[in-house]
Parts: C-alpha cells; sequence; structure tokens
C-alpha cells in the first residue's frame, strides 16, 4: 500500500506543476502563412524596393543580406492605418506587434519574393506571448506590402 502511495504522491509532485503550468499558460496560434508574389525584375531590384518599402511603411530592419536574399524587420507595434483596428478586435486593447521576414529567390530575371509576418501581443504583466494568428484581411494587408514592392521593382528594372 504504501508503494503505490508513493507512485501517486511523486506523480502530483512532478507532473501535477507541469500539467498546471501547460495548460494554464496562453496558447495563440502561430502566424506563419507566407505570402509569395512573383515579380518581373532582378533579385538586387527586388532586394533594394523591398528595403525601401518596409522602411517607408515603418519598419527598421534589424538584418539583411543581399546575397542570400534575406531581410528581417524589428517588431512594430501596429496602429489602425496598419489594420490594427482588426487585431485589437481579436485580441482586445493589447499591444500587438509584426515582424516582417522577407525571402527573395531569383530566376532569369525573375524573382519570388516571399513574405513571413509573425506576430506578437504583450502580456498585461510583462513581457509577449510568443505568437498570434492573423485574420485572412490582416493577410491581405501584407499581401498590399508586396505589391508595393513589386511596383517599385519592376520600375527599376
Amino acid at each position: 500500500m504504501l508503494r503505490k502511495k508513493g507512485k501517486f504522491t511523486l506523480f502530483f509532485v512532478i507532473l501535477a506543476p507541469l500539467f498546471i503550468a501547460y495548460c494554464g499558460s496562453p496558447k495563440l496560434a502561430p502566424s506563419a502563412k507566407p505570402i509569395a508574389i512573383n515579380i518581373a525584375a532582378p533579385k538586387l531590384a527586388v532586394f533594394d524596393a523591398t528595403s525601401i518599402v518596409v522602411m517607408n511603411r515603418g519598419f527598421s530592419i534589424i538584418s539583411s543580406n543581399e546575397r542570400l536574399g534575406l531581410i528581417t524587420t524589428d517588431y512594430k507595434q501596429l496602429d489602425q492605418s496598419f489594420g490594427g483596428a482588426i487585431i485589437l478586435d481579436m485580441f482586445g486593447k493589447r499591444k500587438v506587434e509584426v515582424q516582417l521576414t522577407t525571402n527573395i529567390v531569383s530566376d532569369n530575371g525573375t524573382s519570388v519574393l516571399t513574405i513571413l509576418a509573425k506576430g506578437r501581443s504583450q502580456k498585461k504583466k510583462g513581457g509577449y506571448y510568443d505568437e498570434i494568428e492573423f485574420s485572412n484581411a490582416f493577410l491581405k494587408s501584407i499581401g498590399d506590402i508586396g505589391q508595393d514592392i513589386k511596383k517599385l521593382a519592376e520600375s527599376k528594372k
């Protein structure tokens, strides 16, 4: 009888806190839904256009690699003009931030720009949730950034 009680106690001492921590922490779905856009311009023109457009949209570039075609922005707090109303409706009054990562692949003078938006929301007591899921309407606004990049890159080729 003592042996069964020991295993039962072991369960509550070790596994119960892990189970409670897992179930009690907020879970928000990942927002990894890449948007791909075909652009009739070489990689360098698309890279330059991407840099210009994301900076004009208020994003700060934290890393870039022209040879690989990668650009990553810092997180930017959303406002009403950038789909913020949709996000606020979904998540209440929390501050929501978005980060963009782009990848540009080129072949024979044409390129494919892939934009991946990653979102996070501030917790009320500080810190951030890992990721949030964006609505289709918000992802359309990310696609609009891609279309602006396409127009600029194709006008420079």
